[in-house]
């Protein structure tokens, strides 16, 4: 339907802990931008954590059956 209205296919969205990206640094050197970047370096840390989380819950879950 969006194809036939002229609009472009949605893009997939790719979880960041499977992007392949450079931990973001405070390029601008100032305190904003170290807050910012330490910010982007928090959400990745905390996403990786739940990957790995869910994945020793599914190991334990399938061992356990």
């Amino acid at each position: 339907m969006r194809l036939a209205a002229g609009e472009a296919a949605p893009e997939a969205r790719i979880p960041i802990t499977q992007q392949s990206i450079d931990l973001p640094f405070n390029s601008e050197g100032t305190t904003k931008g170290a807050l910012d970047a330490e910010g982007k370096r928090e959400e990745l840390r905390g996403a990786m954590r739940r990957e790995r989380r869910k994945g020793i819950k599914e190991a334990n879950f399938l061992r356990g059956m």
